[in-house]
């Protein structure tokens, strides 16, 4: 189970880095699951123009971990969650509980 701060932003780092550039470089194979689950960019380059697959270490878990999510395309239940949350923005998701929707669904979006 997820438990989403709202203001997190899975996309902004220090400068162009991003969160996920700095999980590659310190092999963390759990927050860089983390991060791809909301949504991080796995393409966005960095002031060097690096993506986080080039500052994985080389042939470690991160590394393969990258590289497979970069092959395998996110399920449709992920992308519509995240479409629907970026549609909401960060600065209104605490208001999801609110919605006229079903709790599974509002579960669905809040991650939980």
């Amino acid at each position: 189970m997820c438990i989403y701060t709202p203001g997190a932003n899975v996309q902004k780092g220090k400068h162009l880095e991003t969160p996920l550039h700095a999980a590659a470089q310190h092999s963390s194979t759990e927050i860089v699951n983390l991060l791809l689950e909301f949504g991080a960019d796995i393409n966005a380059k960095n002031t060097d123009f690096e993506r986080p697959v080039d500052l994985a270490a080389p042939s470690s878990l991160v590394e393969r971990l990258l590289l497979l999510h970069e092959a395998t395309p996110s399920s449709l239940c992920q992308l519509c969650r995240l479409r629907i949350r970026n549609y909401i923005g960060r600065a209104r998701l605490h208001l999801v509980p609110q919605l006229q929707l079903p709790t599974i669904l509002k579960n669905f979006l809040q991650y939980r």
